[in-house]
């Protein structure tokens, strides 16, 4: 090949989701993972969390009651994802890279973060199983515009107006979904039975939190992202153990001694166990390695997976303003991903400008 056909050779793309990262003046670089990895893994979180809610509800009886103590699967979750991350890291790199997991301002940070993630499951169980699952989805959907809000301190990062706009009208369209879907019809797999105003409080509490650890996530995972992903993981997950066991103590699950922890558990339960552990893992990385918002649209994006599956599957009739409500959320996704690159583009421009009146 001569020097003329390899210039004129398309170049592989470096992102095609273009993460925040290295945009705002807080805002380490992510690591450089090539366009192709980066949506293998968005759409890998939005199979996880088109998946993560289906299990969790099929895991309700008739009456919309959980079988088993809705705290236990997040603390089997939380434990041995602690124990496995630990195991890896001394496996992989020795005891030198295990010492390096208790390094003190990693370690200091990440415990931190753990501990919001711990509350974060606790609210999460607490809300679903006082909630039905339509007015639990329609509360979650204030933490895209949550999210944005929070980049601008932790990591100075700015939308702009059409970013808002796109971000508001991705808010708005899934809430008209979760709204049309929940009407008209009873919810079977709803609540089960507790104070729908407690389980409000805590489903919003649980958008804050999830919001702020995944922002804590995105910063300090770019800012250490020299260390393996696993032992940044590792970090927070001993922390989140220990938290979880504590917060553990004001639920039942613990009421008869250790055997009462596993009382009503079946393969449904544990599908939902392994369900929080793929969720958990996955929500860290795509936050590691994209940003919080991409995550965010990966799981409003899901809920094309979870309408295709309530069609194809479940046998659910197709609804024509459901579809359309998906097909808004889709769009509003895809299209704050492209605008990524012209408004880079535009504010570049705009540097140049201004450098070179400064310089006339």
């Amino acid at each position: 090949m001569n020097v003329g056909s390899q210039r004129n050779a398309p170049e592989r793309p470096s992102s095609f989701l273009n993460p925040s990262g290295n945009k705002g003046k807080d805002s380490p670089p992510p690591k450089q993972i090539g366009a192709y990895m980066e949506l293998v893994i968005f759409f890998f979180f939005v199979f996880v969390r088109a998946a993560h809610p289906v299990v969790i509800a099929e895991s309700k009886d008739e009456t919309g009651k959980f079988a088993y103590d809705a705290s236990s699967p997040v603390i089997c979750m939380t434990v041995s994802m602690c124990l496995g991350f630990l195991v890896q890291c001394y496996v992989i790199g020795g005891k030198e890279q295990f010492a390096s997991i208790f390094e003190r301002r990693p370690f200091v940070i990440f415990s931190i973060n753990g501990a919001v993630y711990a509350l974060g499951d606790y609210l999460e169980m607490s809300a679903i199983g006082g909630l039905p699952a339509a007015a639990y989805q329609i509360l979650q959907q204030s933490r895209i515009i949550l999210t944005a809000m929070l980049m601008i301190p932790a990591k100075g990062v700015y939308q702009t107006r059409l970013q808002w706009t796109l971000l508001a009208i991705l808010t708005f369209s899934m809430s008209t979904y979760m709204i049309i879907k929940s009407a008209g019809k009873e919810d079977k797999k709803g609540g089960d039975g507790g104070d729908l105003v407690m389980g409000a409080i805590m489903a919003f509490a649980k958008v804050i939190i999830s919001c702020i650890g995944a922002v804590i996530s995105d910063k300090y995972m770019k800012e250490f992202k020299n260390d393996p992903t696993h032992v940044c993981i590792a970090r927070t997950f001993v922390a989140r153990a220990i938290f979880i066991l504590i917060l553990s103590a004001t639920t039942p699950c613990w009421s008869r001694g250790f055997d009462s922890f596993f009382e009503g558990w079946d393969m449904s339960t544990i599908a939902v166990t392994a369900s929080f552990i793929i969720k958990s893992i996955s929500t860290l990385y795509i936050v590691a390695l994209l940003d919080s918002i991409l995550k965010n649209i990966a799981e409003a994006f899901s809920v094309l997976v979870i309408y295709g599956f309530d069609v194809l599957i479940k046998g659910q009739a197709f609804d024509v303003a459901m579809f359309l409500c998906v097909l808004c959320v889709v769009s509003a996704c895809g299209a704050y991903v492209d605008s990524k690159a012209p408004i880079d583009k535009a504010k570049q421009w705009d540097k140049l400008q201004a450098s070179g009146a400064q310089g006339a």
